[in-house]
Protein backbone atom coordinates (compact mmCIF):
# COMPACT_ATOMS: atom_id res chain seq x y z
CA UNK A 1 0.00 0.00 0.00
CA UNK A 2 1.04 3.24 -0.85
CA UNK A 3 0.06 5.16 2.43
CA UNK A 4 1.90 2.79 4.30
CA UNK A 5 5.27 2.77 2.19
CA UNK A 6 5.51 6.42 2.46
CA UNK A 7 4.94 6.56 6.37
CA UNK A 8 5.59 5.43 9.73
CA UNK A 9 2.85 2.87 9.87
CA UNK A 10 3.20 -0.95 8.90
CA UNK A 11 0.14 -3.26 7.30
CA UNK A 12 -0.55 -4.96 10.40
CA UNK A 13 -1.93 -0.99 12.25
CA UNK A 14 -4.43 -1.66 10.24
CA UNK A 15 -7.62 -3.87 10.65
CA UNK A 16 -8.69 -3.39 7.51
CA UNK A 17 -7.90 -2.34 4.12
CA UNK A 18 -10.18 -0.81 1.47
CA UNK A 19 -9.17 -0.16 -2.33
CA UNK A 20 -12.23 1.66 -4.51
CA UNK A 21 -12.96 0.41 -7.88
CA UNK A 22 -14.85 1.61 -11.17
CA UNK A 23 -16.31 -1.97 -11.58
CA UNK A 24 -15.20 -5.30 -9.88
CA UNK A 25 -13.02 -6.71 -12.75
CA UNK A 26 -10.33 -2.96 -12.22
CA UNK A 27 -7.44 -3.72 -11.84
CA UNK A 28 -5.28 -1.47 -9.43
CA UNK A 29 -1.57 -0.77 -10.12
CA UNK A 30 0.87 1.66 -8.54
CA UNK A 31 2.54 2.54 -11.94
CA UNK A 32 1.54 5.79 -12.02
CA UNK A 33 2.33 6.56 -8.47
CA UNK A 34 5.89 4.99 -8.63
CA UNK A 35 6.84 7.11 -11.86
CA UNK A 36 5.63 9.83 -10.53
CA UNK A 37 7.12 9.92 -6.57
CA UNK A 38 3.65 11.09 -5.52
CA UNK A 39 5.30 11.21 -2.40
CA UNK A 40 8.36 13.25 -2.51
CA UNK A 41 9.09 16.40 0.11
CA UNK A 42 8.14 16.31 3.45
CA UNK A 43 7.54 13.30 5.75
CA UNK A 44 3.89 12.49 4.01
CA UNK A 45 4.40 14.87 0.78
CA UNK A 46 3.09 18.09 0.04
CA UNK A 47 0.39 17.35 2.42
CA UNK A 48 2.57 18.72 5.38
CA UNK A 49 1.37 16.03 7.73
Amino acid sequence: DIFVQNSEYKLEDFDYIIELRNDADEVITYDVVDEHNMFSGSDFGDFNF
